[in-house]
């Protein structure tokens, strides 16, 4: 296993962003650097750049899962997590937030989800809270995501996976992605062929996404970071804590996805 991230072959200025008309309307989709059709909730056909987050309007229903609270005691000891997701989904959508799922054109129907997060959500968590946590920190904190003053919370968060019974309360991704995209509003994205991204990039730059469809010659994850703060915002959760926990999974999934299948740890490309 390589020792970094980093790589001096990529740069961030090689892949293409685009800015969006309304970063905050706008449906959100996975990370994931395939491209593939979307249905607006509407049924119909849409097109062009959208933001991105692991799986993504689950990313916010996992870290409302681990770091909100229900009548002061934390989320996943007072609801399920599909319940939780509902409660997500109606409380960023009458904020105004687009929601958004998807799949793949290989899953396999009661099986798999399509959406490698989702599919992997328990391995993932695993990942971060036990088999890779002090890695991966080293990870983020080489890469310049996290200080040491960060550590607190960052203990804080991994002592929170660390009550989570994942074998049973989160379900499998199929199940995940099956109920949630029924709720009203979400937008569903089929998403085509196999992965082969080159980079993780995490994106801070307000109202922007790597432009999936013009990346497909050299395509990448990618995390877009303000739209992760915005509703963490929404839902009354320490946006910091936020950021640390959404940072810590996606190294985890990125371990999950392309180090456990034998390939290269992907260099984190930082976008600011």
């Amino acid at each position: 296993m390589q020792n970094s991230h980093l790589t001096k072959k990529l740069t961030i200025n090689i892949f293409p962003f685009a800015k969006l008309e309304q970063p905050k309307q706008s449906y959100v989709f996975c990370v994931d650097g395939r491209k593939g059709p979307i249905k607006s909730h509407e049924g119909k056909n849409i097109k062009g750049a959208y933001p991105q987050m692991l799986g993504g309007s689950l990313n916010s229903v996992v870290v409302y899962y681990v770091l909100g609270e229900e009548n002061s005691a934390p989320v996943y000891k007072e609801k399920g997590f599909i319940d939780t997701g509902v409660q997500v989904f109606n409380v960023l959508r009458e904020k105004g937030f687009g929601l958004g799922l998807h799949g793949d054109n290989h899953a396999k129907e009661g099986k798999s989800s399509g959406c490698g997060f989702g599919d992997n959500l328990r391995k993932v968590i695993e990942h971060l809270r036990q088999n890779h946590t002090d890695e991966i920190w080293g990870v983020l904190e080489s890469s310049g995501l996290v200080t040491e003053d960060d550590k607190t919370k960052w203990d804080k968060i991994i002592g929170r996976l660390n009550e989570i019974d994942v074998s049973n309360n989160i379900p499998e991704g199929h199940e995940i992605i099956g109920r949630l995209k029924k709720e009203k509003d979400v937008a569903y994205q089929v998403l085509q062929g196999g992965h082969g991204e080159k980079a993780a990039v995490v994106n801070y730059v307000d109202g922007t996404t790597l432009d999936t469809d013009k990346a497909q010659e050299l395509p990448a994850f990618n995390l877009d970071m303000w739209r992760v703060q915005a509703e963490a915002e929404a839902l009354g959760i320490d946006v910091r804590e936020t950021e640390l926990l959404v940072l810590g999974l996606y190294v985890a999934t990125e371990i999950a996805l392309v180090e456990n299948k034998g390939k290269a740890r992907l260099p984190i490309l930082i976008k600011k």
